[in-house]
């Protein structure tokens, strides 16, 4: 498989400004080793992009993206989850050490399907990073909105 970026190739789009949220919810990596389909992607900057993986606590979320590319603009060599994780390569040790070792990643040139369209995810991934403290719980506020003191029931549950 040829690498598709080159030397002096130019930066990939940046992940900058998406939505932690739908990025989280577009995880894929799952799906797409199983049946080559991605769950809903987001959008962002006019490219559409996958969740592979991420995780986090509260004040710092990290997830890995995928953008995904028409099959017939993809510049590059596609193959299956399945193909790309079953080479060989002399002196490796372990089965996927071919993907692991991908200069654009792990699932660049994977052949998935969305929305009846077929795409190629191409890396190399971009991490989304989200930091700043999530407030949980709000503090007690006097504009906050009251509850009325409804009481519950088992059966209610």
């Amino acid at each position: 498989m040829q690498s598709q970026l080159g030397l002096f190739a130019p930066l990939p789009p940046s992940v900058e400004g998406m939505d932690l949220a739908k990025a989280m919810a577009s995880y894929s990596a799952d799906v797409i080793a199983m049946n080559g389909k991605v769950r809903k992607p987001v959008s962002c900057g006019g490219d559409l992009w996958v969740s592979i993986g991420g995780g986090g606590t509260a004040a710092h979320r990290v997830t890995k993206m995928y953008r995904l590319v028409l099959v017939d603009e993809f510049d590059g060599q596609l193959t299956t989850y399945h193909e790309k994780t079953s080479i060989w390569l002399e002196g490796d040790k372990y089965a996927g050490a071919y993907a692991r070792n991908d200069p654009n990643g792990f699932y660049h040139g994977m052949k998935v399907s969305s929305g009846g369209n077929a795409y190629a995810l191409c890396g190399p991934e971009q991490t989304l990073v989200v930091t700043g403290v999530v407030e949980l719980i709000e503090s007690d506020n006097d504009d906050e909105e009251t509850y009325d003191d409804t009481e519950w029931s088992e059966d209610d549950e």
